[in-house]
């Protein structure tokens, strides 16, 4: 049951100007939203109406019992993982969206979804879904991320990079994510498409969500792109195997353990391989998959000797990775044989 809490927000008519930021911009800012001073940021998991709360029940087909209902209606959310939750960003949104029947969790901003730093602000080597999420995030249970429609590419960027973080911590504990959109000619935020196209836009866009595939691609791509743009003007044209270590490692730096592999995973390396094997339409080894071990296995090798004035680095990276992926792919190649001459699948796992 959620214990109350001391933190809010609220949207003055007339902002104070914001010095950190002014300062920092270069520009006079202001503080949109007010907060109180010293309390912990948390999910807003506003007390639902039982008008609104009955509503949702019997939109999915439960019929909670008594000690259920008397826990609260966020306790027979966490019950009942059938009930999809849309996260959104904002008390307005949060409140817009739980008025039309949908289960919604407003967060204070984009990158609350999780923690990238422990308590003591040091990196995590993972990064960890927020703790009053992870609360909700059963098997099975759907998300639907409903963020503002910006415009700003930055700030696209920037909400796109935290709504695929917390995709993926939620689709590691078995939740299924999707994302919702609208035009955003229709309005910014959800509250603004409500107020301006009515109810039943909103519960149009939240009918048609999408998957979140194309989300991660495009993420990991334009972060692939932004690190090698950078590897190039510091060293010019190099291997297209060289280029992708220096983002695995670059990469590993930025973020955490995986994102190396993830980004490596959009370079143009991979993606050409993944189109080849597409166009086969038949059963490959996934070729793409072994490029990107390899530069995973050779990374720690080429770190050592970027560090040293060794000739021909670049062509001796280019073998080296292409040795290590064929090398990979012959592997699979003897355990899918295995299968066969036994009339069965091979295991695969980390075991093996």
């Amino acid at each position: 049951k959620p214990t109350l809490s001391t933190w809010g927000c609220y949207k003055p008519d007339n902002p104070r100007i914001d010095q950190n930021k002014t300062q920092s911009k270069g520009k006079t800012e202001v503080r949109k939203y007010e907060n109180p001073a010293g309390s912990s940021r948390v999910p807003f998991l506003p007390q639902v109406p039982d008008e609104i709360a009955e509503r949702v029940y019997q939109k999915h087909g439960i019929n909670p019992t008594e000690a259920e209902r008397q826990s609260g209606f966020w306790f027979v959310v966490k019950q009942y993982s059938q009930i999809p939750i849309t996260i959104t960003e904002g008390f307005k949104k949060d409140l817009s969206s739980l008025s039309q029947g949908e289960v919604t969790i407003g967060l204070t901003g984009t990158n609350h979804i999780y923690r990238a730093n422990d308590q003591d602000g040091n990196k995590l080597s993972q990064r960890l879904l927020n703790d009053q999420i992870a609360v909700f995030a059963q098997s099975g249970r759907e998300f639907r991320f409903a963020y503002d429609q910006d415009s700003k590419a930055a700030t696209v960027r920037n909400v796109r990079r935290d709504m695929v973080r917390g995709i993926e911590l939620l689709e590691d504990r078995g939740c299924d994510c999707k994302v919702v959109q609208w035009n955003p000619e229709d309005g910014k935020g959800l509250d603004d498409l409500i107020a301006n196209q009515g109810p039943q836009a909103y519960s149009r866009a939240q009918r048609d969500a999408i998957t979140s595939n194309r989300d991660k691609h495009t993420h990991y791509r334009t972060e692939y792109n932004t690190i090698a743009r950078k590897v190039a003007s510091e060293l010019g044209n190099v291997s297209a195997e060289r280029l992708d270590l220096e983002v695995y490692i670059r990469a590993l730096q930025k973020g955490e353990e995986s994102d190396g592999a993830r980004f490596v995973g959009e370079s143009d390396t991979a993606r050409s391989l993944r189109a080849a094997r597409r166009s086969l339409r038949k059963q490959k080894p996934a070729t793409a998959e072994h490029y990107v071990k390899a530069i995973s296995s050779v990374a720690g090798t080429y770190k050592r000797l970027s560090e040293r004035d060794v000739e021909d680095l670049d062509e001796l990276m280019r073998r080296a990775v292409q040795r290590q992926a064929a090398a990979l792919e012959l592997e699979d190649e003897k355990f899918i044989n295995l299968g066969n001459a036994y009339g069965k699948r091979p295991r695969t796992g980390p075991g093996l």
